[in-house]
Formats: C-alpha cells, sequence, structure tokens
C-alpha cells in the first residue's frame, strides 16, 4: 500500500495584513500630495497675479514712453498719485482701448497694442470684454481688481505708496504703480500683489 503524501504549496497572493499596510501608505503619500498641490497652486495663482500687475505698469509706461503723456484716463490730470480702481468699468475701457490700441478717440494714433493678456474665461485671467467687445476690466485670479496709480504731476518725487501695504505711505521713485489684495482681501498681509 502506497502512502500518499499531502503537499502543500505555498500560498500566492497578499495577506490582508500586507494589503492594509499598502492602502495605509497610498492615503498617506495622496494626503501629502494633496497639501503640496494645494500651497503650489496658490502661489502658482500669486505669481501670475504678480505678472498681470506688472504687464499693465509696463503697458502704461511704454504707452508713455511711446507718445510723452500717460493714457486716458491720466491724460490731462495732474494729481501727483492719480489712482484708477479696475472697478471703474468707464475708466477702465478707456484705459484698455488705447493701451491695445482699439480707441476709437484717436489717442494711440499707431493704434499699438502696449498690454499683451490673454482674454479671460472662467479659468484664465486676462482681459475681460463686454458683449459688445469691448474691453471693461482685467481680471486677477482672485477676482480682486487692480488698483493703478500714476505720477501724473510729472514731478521727479513718483508715486506715495498706498498706507497698509509694504513701505505703505513712502514715496516712491516710479510713475507708475499697480496693486492689490490679493485673494484674502486683505490690506499688508503676505500674498498681496505689488510692483514696488
Amino acid at each position: 500500500m502506497k502512502i500518499q503524501h499531502s503537499h502543500h504549496s505555498p500560498r500566492s497572493g497578499f495577506t490582508l495584513v500586507e494589503l492594509l499596510v499598502v492602502v495605509a501608505i497610498i492615503a498617506v503619500l495622496a494626503g501629502i500630495s494633496t497639501g503640496v498641490y494645494g500651497q503650489v497652486a496658490k502661489n502658482a495663482k500669486k505669481k501670475q497675479s504678480a505678472a498681470i500687475a506688472r504687464a499693465i505698469e509696463m503697458a502704461i509706461e511704454d504707452y508713455h514712453t511711446e507718445y510723452n503723456c500717460f493714457p486716458p484716463p491720466f491724460r490731462g490730470t495732474t494729481a501727483a498719485n492719480d489712482t484708477l480702481d479696475t472697478d471703474d468699468v468707464t475708466g477702465m475701457t478707456t484705459l484698455l482701448a488705447d493701451l491695445l490700441g482699439e480707441d476709437t478717440a484717436q489717442f494711440n494714433l499707431r493704434k499699438k497694442n502696449f498690454l499683451n493678456l490673454e482674454n479671460a474665461n472662467a479659468e484664465v485671467n486676462g482681459i475681460v470684454y463686454n458683449g459688445a467687445n469691448v474691453p471693461t476690466e482685467i481680471a486677477d485670479p482672485y477676482g480682486q481688481p487692480y488698483i493703478i496709480q500714476v505720477n501724473t504731476s510729472y514731478d521727479q518725487n513718483g508715486v506715495a505708496t498706498p498706507g497698509g501695504y509694504r513701505n505703505g505711505g513712502t514715496q516712491i521713485a516710479k510713475n507708475v504703480i499697480v496693486y492689490n489684495s490679493g485673494q484674502d482681501q486683505e490690506v499688508g498681509t503676505s500674498d498681496d500683489v505689488i510692483t514696488w
């Protein structure tokens, strides 16, 4: 009589403990990457907002260099610190039409485009056009207005920075500054966007 030996082959697959350890590691890595992604996205929006502020500032300075005067609505004023908030639709429409070479008042005689930004939609910031295809505002990633301050008195003093912001209330040797309060809408916090 033959005796049969039972052969137990080693089990293939993973144990429940091994699977739970892998799931826990994946969960920890997902949590870490989500936090990192949030910070990266926040930094990217601030950089994008700062780039637009600088583009506005440079467009106004380039216009001044080209025509030896500031574009409307700053043309003809002599205030040491003439300020335009981008919530001022009439002022912004006038400014943008002139900076984009789309003005009908013939101030930008060469029809030169000084401001190169993308048209805005729900996800992208840039120049916002109304239904009649007229530029009406510049949107930042947070939905906050940019404030444009220009030294239209043509003196050598430059502009006074607004109170509450970094170096607020000090005179700086620039003729154009652009700023906003950033995502938190509070002046004087780390997310403020300023060009000085």
